[in-house]
């Protein structure tokens, strides 16, 4: 029993150290289509949680995105009432749209092809998002962080998203295609840099007073009961 109990915490730690999670701070997920067929209508959603984890080789294994449909914003309130009415997106019904990518192709250098699928008003259908992943790199306050670039295309008839309008020779309002763009700011699930920490005036006092922040971070603690058997444990102690 001792042994399995050790197991189950060496997988979880192994598992939580893999998972990202985005910064909202500098993250964004926008979308567009057509209008009258020489425009386009614009827009991004406010509220949503991404997460993926990676292997050893920092190549990313799964993803996953979360999205609340209210918060849907096209900078026109009235048009945004509009979207959130079961003709388009019925948001009271249908809160969250839902992204899983468990297939994860690298299709070039630092670029990967993403199949999964999503969830749009209950209805879920395949999808292929295209990401392109930074290099890894350390934020003024020591937090590690990956960027993440994607782009993706739907049809919202295929979500029955149908409404429209019928113009001069048959031609629609609003077009079917919406193109779907953004970037991701990933952390370690639990190292995310606060919010706050970029109202923080950048002068020599406070880079020194974050410099002796970060050592007192990288001290070594002290080991605890738990750590102290598993470690006899895995010696055979």
């Amino acid at each position: 029993m001792k042994l399995i109990a050790l197991f189950i915490c060496l997988v979880s730690l192994a598992h939580a150290n893999t998972q990202w999670s985005s910064n909202r701070d500098h993250s964004e997920i926008l979308f567009k289509l057509s209008y009258l067929e020489v425009s386009e209508v614009t827009g991004r959603f406010n509220d949503f949680m991404a997460s993926a984890e990676f292997d050893d080789q920092r190549n990313p294994t799964s993803v996953k995105v979360s999205i609340k449909s209210d918060s849907i914003d096209t900078s026109q309130k009235l048009r945004d009432s509009h979207l959130k009415r079961e003709e388009f997106f019925g948001t009271k019904n249908h809160p969250e749209i839902i992204f899983l990518g468990n297939k994860v192709s690298k299709i070039g250098k630092d670029k990967f092809k993403v199949n999964g699928n999503i969830t749009i008003k209950n209805i879920t259908k395949p999808m292929t998002v295209y990401m392109e992943l930074t290099k890894d790199m350390k934020d003024t306050w020591g937090h590690n962080n990956r960027f993440v670039k994607f782009t993706s295309k739907i049809n919202r008839q295929d979500f029955n998203i149908k409404w429209n309008k019928t113009l001069d020779e048959k031609k629609f309002l609003v077009g079917d295609e919406v193109s779907l763009w953004g970037v991701f700011q990933l952390q370690l699930s639990n190292d995310s840099t606060p919010a706050s920490k970029h109202m923080i005036p950048d002068t020599d006092y406070i880079r020194g007073r974050e410099d002796k922040i970060r050592q007192k971070k990288n001290e070594p603690k002290e080991e605890s009961n738990i750590s102290k058997k598993f470690r006899k444990l895995i010696n055979g102690q």
